[in-house]
């Protein structure tokens, strides 16, 4: 009885001071022990179906009361009893520490706890062979650790937990992926106990849109695989929330809006505003800082955007572009995590990197996302400079370095030196159109990413999109 995770893609790290872990250790032979209704941080072993029912009550009256701040209702007490056939009255008192709690995700659709994701855990942790011990960080030892067989489950979705964490269930390949609105976080899981569970290439809806909203831009890189010009159109305002409409009703988890400069559009920040009304996170990729020196413009993006990305090249002043855009962050006390920092390999050198490296440290810019180099667009004349000495540079000096991410385009092509120099493939994925598909806003058509063959790309009809749209991605 184990979770199996699939893939992995991190945001910020947290810590807790207690620590309670949920263990597969068949033929154990334990009994419960401290269970006075208190699982914080000292010692208890939950070993019987009661004790371990106590604690998931306990856990579930915690989330009932973040999510819902009503304790006292009779529906609350309604649902455990329905759920774990508890009596609410014998868990009144009981304490679960919040470090160590165990944050059940929401729907995205409704904003409420998810019941099935709530049921799959129930089920899972009730299995006989499962135990929970509790212990605490700051203890000289931890109850778990008096045993030498025990295989402890990794709960992958507790330090991810606030009420930030939503969740979708994949019907078709059973299993779970949770996301993180606040921090980007996103994993892939499966209950090992769920029939029909696999290791899933695919899934059967995307979990992110990649959108261009125009095909403007005043940056005319020589390598831009859009081919987007200064004249160039938008894409119509009342089009693109139509779309949004149609994939909140698929529980897409975010949307990435390029272009073109997507800051150029004319409504950009109706669009991110409509976006969040239909609870998907918005974020998008720029070139243009001038959006950052308006005071009430760059705290609404701020407010509405999940993150957005920088893009810099070898070009004069960039640098200092970075900088003046960190600047203009703190000024406005605005979070500068929210900011990462782009590149498209192939066109920078190594000289260029190290430089650029060594001063995102120094503004303390700890993001960064390496993109591979696109033979499309203008990509296709462009004369690419070689970067076969990027990973032994990643792996020489990451302690240097700011928290790096790969593209998928980046991830296939290096994918034998990510493997040797010892790189997990749960951190990356190397096909596109598995779990994530592009949508240009202004041709209106779909396909499984920016620079597929054109032969891929779809008319997107205008009503019942949604239906449309998951049937085309299962193709891909």
């Amino acid at each position: 009885m184990q979770l199996r995770i699939h893939n992995i893609r991190l945001g910020f790290a947290t810590n807790s001071s207690s620590d309670h872990s949920i263990a597969f250790f068949p033929n154990h032979g334990l009994q419960d022990r401290e269970i006075d209704g208190s699982f914080g941080g000292d010692d208890f072993v939950a070993v019987s179906d009661n004790a371990k029912k106590l604690y998931l009550a306990a856990m579930l009256r915690e989330n009932f009361n973040r999510q819902f701040k009503n304790w006292d209702s009779q529906w609350t007490r309604i649902i455990i009893k329905e759920l774990l056939e508890v009596d609410i009255n014998q868990v009144e008192d009981m304490h679960m520490d919040h470090q160590s709690l165990i944050t059940l995700p929401l729907d995205p659709a409704t904003n409420d706890i998810s019941f099935d994701f709530a049921k799959q855990l129930i089920e899972m942790v009730r299995d006989p062979s499962v135990v929970i011990f509790g212990g605490s960080d700051n203890n000289v030892r931890n109850t778990i650790d008096d045993f030498s067989t025990v295989t402890k489950i990794e709960v992958p979705f507790k330090d991810l937990g606030d009420e930030n964490l939503v969740c979708r269930y994949d019907e078709r390949y059973h299993f779970w992926t949770l996301f993180n609105k606040n921090t980007g976080a996103k994993i892939r899981f499966s209950f090992e106990n769920v029939p029909g569970a696999v290791n899933p290439e695919k899934s059967s809806v995307p979990d992110l849109l990649d959108c261009a909203i125009t095909n403007r831009c005043f940056s005319a890189c020589p390598f831009c695989l859009k081919n987007s010009t200064h004249n160039g159109s938008h894409a119509d305002y009342n089009y693109i929330s139509s779309m949004i409409y149609y994939l909140s009703k698929m529980k897409i988890f975010e949307i990435s809006f390029g272009g073109g400069e997507p800051t150029l559009h004319p409504k950009f920040v109706d669009i991110l505003s409509c976006c969040k009304n239909y609870n998907i996170i918005p974020n998008f990729t720029t070139r243009q800082i001038d959006w950052m020196e308006d005071p009430i413009k760059i705290r609404t993006v701020m407010d509405l955007c999940g993150s957005f990305a920088l893009s810099v090249k070898a070009e004069y002043g960039d640098i200092e572009k970075v900088a003046r855009a960190t600047a203009i962050l703190r000024y406005h006390k605005l979070p500068v995590e929210k900011m990462s920092i782009n590149i498209v390999m192939g066109t920078i050198d190594q000289y260029f990197f190290k430089q650029l490296m060594e001063e995102l440290m120094e503004l303390g810019i700890r993001k960064m996302t390496l993109l591979g180099f696109k033979n499309v667009g203008r990509g296709l004349t462009y004369r690419k400079i070689d970067y076969d000495w990027l990973v032994g540079d990643l792996a020489e000096n990451y302690h240097k370095y700011p928290s790096i991410g790969i593209d998928t385009v980046l991830a296939a092509e290096m994918q034998d030196q990510l493997r040797a120099a010892g790189v997990n493939n749960v951190f990356y994925t190397v096909q596109e159109g598995k779990h994530s598909m592009y949508l240009d806003a202004v041709k209106r058509k779909i396909g499984p990413s920016s620079y597929c063959d054109p032969a891929l790309m779809i008319s997107l009809p205008e009503y019942d999109a949604d239906g449309f749209i998951l049937s085309r991605y299962a193709e891909w």
